[in-house]
Formats: structure tokens, C-alpha cells, sequence
């Protein structure tokens, strides 16, 4: 997970234009030839608002929120089932606080820990993480790689993302109208050998993190293994409202995007680096009128890991108990 090295409200501004402009160059699709572009230039920067949706804050944050209000940013920080980012309830604490001391600016997602999977009362458990987080505001909740690269059942088989153990959860947030955010398997870069890596942060997050480097580990479940179990569990529960992140592993495949993205209440994120998004701007996104407009489907996201002060994720503040937290949704 990248970092970002300069956490001052100067550097999060300077690192804000640079996602703009990525963004910008990115939104820049093919048009029919008898319509003119519209696009935003810098000049826009200050009038324009925006959601940075995919971000982690932990701690106060005050500095880091300063800089979001100045500059025209909406944040929604995204709770993770990850040890990096501390325990689950710390996460819902700092976000919870986030969400009160800045109603209308910060928004957050929740999530569930799949520590203790094996254990009776595993489901019952998890549900009631959700349902805490949603009681204090949260607008979606997070599925986590965990689920098809680590957990395992008592078998030792690896937990896939459509294990009938995990569907309490699934009928729960489809039933609710909770939005589910997935991030569920890895770029491709996971399965591939340094050389051939295509973006230089999966190179060096994958060093820091051999867990999670599936090329270490070949007798774990592979890329489209994961993907067929989460495109199983979603054709199951075709009204469940599912973000899927990190353009849904798919990164490597524009053509695959477009229809992913189609037919159901589904949007994706993009978390940058710019060179996964300059890889994938050389082609446009295919939607299913042919044209290769993705503005209303796809979100955009640095996803930097904030230190005490300054960390972070965005979507909208909802008014009571949230149905859902559609990117570019109202505030």
C-alpha cells in the first residue's frame, strides 16, 4: 500500500492538482467525432468539488481535513480487515470520530474481521460489526483479499469470496441496501514474477508484504479462481449494490471493465498510481451503448495509508441510516 511521503497540507495539495490532472487526462475518452471534448483544465481546480474516494485516516486528522476543505475535497475513509491498519474497532473508532467532527466533509466505510471463521457464531459475529458500524454512520461496508488468499476452513481449504458461511452477510446488505465494498483478489501483478510486473508499486508492496505475493505462492488460489467466486457470489445476489475497488482486479483488461460494470448496481474506483492510469487511458472503457464514456461508473482515488494525524477514503454523508454509498452520490 503506498505511502504518502509528504503529509503537510502543502504536500496533500500538490499531491491533490497531481490527481486532478491525472484524472482529467484519464476522463478524456473517445467522443463522437461531431461533439466537441469538455473537459476541466487546472484552472478549474479551485471551483470544482471533489470526492477522493479510497482513502485510510486514522487519528485525529485535522491537518489532513484543513487541506480537503480548502482545496474542495470530499473524503471517505474505508475501514480494512487488514493488520496493518490496526484492529477493527480502533478503525471504526477513528472513522466514527472523523465522520461526527466533520458531518458533510468525511464519510466512512465499515468492515468485519474474519478472525475466528472456523468458530461457531462466526457470521452472528460479523453481522454485528456491521450493524455497529452502520449505527454510527457508516455508508458501506468492506470485504477484504483475505477472503481467497488467506482465510482458511478447518479443512484448510481456502475461504472463496461465494462460501455459503459468508452469505448471511450477503443477504443482509443486499436486503438492507448497504453497499458492499469489494476488494477481492489482486492486479495481476500477484501472480507475475517481478520482471514482468507492469505498475513499480505492486513491485515494491509485494516485497514488504511476501504474504500476499501469490507468485511465492503457488499452491493458493489463482486470479480468475477468485474472480469466478466473486462474479458467482454477485450473480447470486443480483440487487447487491457492490463497489468493487481497484477497478476489480481487472486492471489488465479494459475490455473486461465496461461489462463488469454493467446490468447491475455496481461502480468501480481506481486507485492510482498515474502509471496504472496511464496504462489503462490509452484505451478507452467500453460501456454497453458502445460509446466510451466511463464518468458514471468509475471513481478516482490516491489511497495513500495516513500517519495519526493525516490518513483517508470519500462518499456521501448520509442523513439516517445509510442505504448505500454510490461514488459521486450527494453530500
Amino acid at each position: 500500500m503506498p505511502t504518502m511521503r509528504d503529509p503537510s497540507p502543502t504536500g496533500l495539495r500538490k499531491s491533490a492538482a497531481a490527481l486532478i490532472a491525472t484524472c482529467v487526462a484519464c476522463l478524456l475518452v473517445t467522443t463522437p467525432a461531431t461533439a466537441r471534448p469538455r473537459h476541466y483544465s487546472m484552472s478549474d481546480f479551485a471551483r470544482v468539488q471533489k470526492v477522493d474516494a479510497h482513502m485510510h485516516i486514522y487519528g485525529p486528522a485535522n491537518l489532513l481535513v484543513a487541506a480537503a476543505i480548502r482545496d474542495g475535497f470530499h473524503l471517505l475513509t474505508i475501514n480494512v480487515d487488514d493488520p496493518d491498519h490496526g484492529s477493527v474497532p480502533r478503525q471504526l473508532r477513528d472513522a466514527a470520530s472523523l465522520r461526527r467532527r466533520y458531518p458533510g466533509r468525511v464519510a466512512f466505510a465499515g468492515t468485519f474481521s474474519a478472525a475466528g471463521f472456523t468458530q461457531p457464531g462466526w457470521s452472528r459475529a460479523a453481522l454485528h460489526a456491521i450493524d455497529t458500524a452502520m449505527a454510527q454512520g457508516a455508508v458501506g461496508v468492506k470485504i477484504w483479499k483475505n477472503f481467497g488468499m488467506i482465510v482458511r476452513d478447518r479443512r484448510g481449504r481456502y475461504v472463496m469470496p461465494d462460501d455459503p458461511r459468508l452469505e448471511p452477510i450477503y443477504s443482509m446488505l443486499q436486503r438492507e441496501h448497504i453497499v458492499l465494498l469489494g476488494h477481492l483478489a489482486e492486479p495481476l501483478d500477484c501472480w507475475l514474477p517481478y520482471a514482468k510486473m507492469t505498475v513499480k508499486g505492486d513491485a515494491d508492496y509485494y516485497r514488504q508484504h511476501p504474504e500476499y505475493y501469490m507468485y511465492l505462492h503457488p499452491d493458493r488460489p489463482g486470479h480468475d479462481e477468485i474472480l469466478a467466486a466473486r462474479d458467482r457470489m454477485l450473480a447470486a445476489h443480483p440487487q447487491l449494490r457492490f463497489d468493487a475497488v481497484h477497478l476489480a482486479s481487472l486492471e489488465w483488461d479494459v475490455d473486461r471493465i465496461g461489462p463488469f460494470s454493467i446490468g447491475s448496481p455496481r461502480r468501480m474506483s481506481i486507485w492510482l498510481p498515474a502509471s496504472l492510469i496511464s496504462s489503462i487511458r490509452r484505451k478507452p472503457i467500453p460501456t454497453k451503448s458502445g460509446s466510451s464514456s466511463s464518468a458514471t461508473r468509475i471513481g478516482f482515488s490516491m489511497e495513500p495509508m495516513m500517519p495519526t494525524d493525516l490518513r483517508t477514503t470519500a462518499k456521501r454523508q448520509p442523513t439516517s441510516r445509510p442505504t448505500g454509498a454510490g461514488t459521486g452520490g450527494s453530500w
